[in-house]
């Protein structure tokens, strides 16, 4: 009986929690809403806000029906992380700085979790909620200013170093191979599914899954992001390469024609491999 009871308090929890991000996004966030909605859906590059909003609610729902049998415990944490998120809402108001105010929107909301649920479950939602971070707009452009350039670069070395290895001379000026008078750019797209935002997205999916602590998430992504976005990029340019010396061109109409999707699919097979070896490291240890 008693646990029945509990089992219906955690639920009225849920509905209030429901109820309190619902009062929020119509009393302070409507013009934050209808700006990002409007990003989401006529900005291409803006548009994975779209895709990171399901994914949340999907992680946020799989977190809670696992950890279902936790008990809500509230914190007062929760009042210091929402008094927090007005205060920088108010400043990103009053400098007119629509991103500011939408990052608020996640901070706030994360403190009315911590509020109602408590620390255990601040602590299992922490990670998605930081997810949650990409939905932002215009994180893709923040990224490609803060990454691009290296990216491109990195790209072309390593592009180059794997050709060189192969007994394939190039030079390179402006993101380009230049392989026996070929012209080879060095890009991706921002507004692709092999695009810088989407690989990010991917690896913090990866590592949610990967990992049960958030530190061993956290790391997982920051370490293995860039990493694998440039090894994709570089295998697949490589293989571009190599088919324009080949003179294939059906290899090179197919794999030009994959150019969106065949770098996504390359960093899902590396994904792959760290849990591979995970397992293998297990067994040995097990053994």
């Amino acid at each position: 009986m008693k646990r029945e009871k509990a089992v219906e308090v955690q639920y009225i929890g849920f509905i209030l929690l429901g109820f309190a991000i619902a009062a929020e996004l119509v009393f302070v966030y409507k013009d934050i809403a209808v700006w990002m909605k409007n990003s989401w859906l006529y900005y291409s590059p803006d548009r994975f806000g779209l895709y990171v909003t399901a994914l949340f609610l999907c992680l946020f729902i799989y977190r809670i029906l696992k950890n279902k049998n936790l008990k809500l415990t509230g914190s007062s944490t929760g009042l210091t992380v929402i008094l927090c998120g007005a205060a920088i809402y108010l400043i990103g108001y009053l400098a007119d700085v629509h991103i500011v105010q939408a990052a608020t929107l996640i901070i706030i909301t994360y403190g009315v979790v911590l509020y109602i649920m408590g620390i255990e479950w601040g602590r299992i939602l922490l990670f998605p909620f930081l997810f949650l971070f990409l939905m932002l707009p215009t994180i893709s452009f923040q990224i490609e200013s803060a990454f691009g350039v290296i990216l491109r670069s990195s790209i072309t070395n390593l592009s180059v170093w794997i050709l060189n290895v192969l007994s394939v001379f190039c030079e390179t000026g402006n993101s380009i191979l230049i392989v026996s008078s070929i012209e080879v750019p060095i890009n991706y797209y921002r507004d692709s599914i092999s695009s810088p935002l989407a690989f990010l997205i991917l690896t913090c999916i990866a590592a949610e899954f990967i990992f049960y602590k958030n530190r061993y998430k956290i790391s997982y992504v920051m370490l293995l992001w860039v990493p694998m976005f440039i090894v994709s990029h570089s295998i697949f340019t490589v293989t571009m390469v190599l088919s324009y010396m080949l003179d294939d061109a059906a290899r090179y109409e197919f794999i030009w024609g994959g150019r969106v999707w065949l770098p996504i699919m390359i960093h899902t097979a590396l994904l792959i491999l760290p849990v591979i070896l995970i397992k293998v490291f297990k067994l040995k240890k097990v053994k």
